[in-house]
């Protein structure tokens, strides 16, 4: 006998190749569950980061939109200040500007 028979016969060399592959065909379902199982792990801690990230990007945005909201009051107040009638006809007054007479206004008709 030669020496890898020897050695083979008297189990000193416990797995072969055709062991190692018998016992993974023989084991593949719980091979296959337990990769899918690490999918699904690496899955659901994937969708909860974008999850969160989204969360805060839809926080920012409904800020950023309270604050033009804020903005647009504000200017709308301004203008209506600025383009009260009393205010315009003050500031005319102090620049010495008087209102044109009926002989020189002229209506256009579109």
């Amino acid at each position: 006998m030669n020496t890898a028979t020897r050695a083979v016969s008297s189990h000193a060399i416990s797995f072969s190749a055709v062991s190692i592959v018998s016992w993974l065909l023989e084991h593949l379902w719980l091979i296959v569950i337990m990769l899918s199982l690490f999918a699904s792990a690496i899955g659901i801690v994937y969708a909860k980061d974008l999850n969160r990230r989204l969360f805060i990007q839809a926080q920012s945005v409904v800020h950023e939109n309270v604050a033009a909201k804020e903005r647009w009051s504000k200017l709308i107040l301004e203008q209506s200040t600025l383009a009260q009638q009393d205010r315009l006809h003050r500031i005319a007054a102090s620049m010495d500007m008087v209102a044109p007479g009926k002989q020189v206004v002229r209506v256009v008709k579109g």
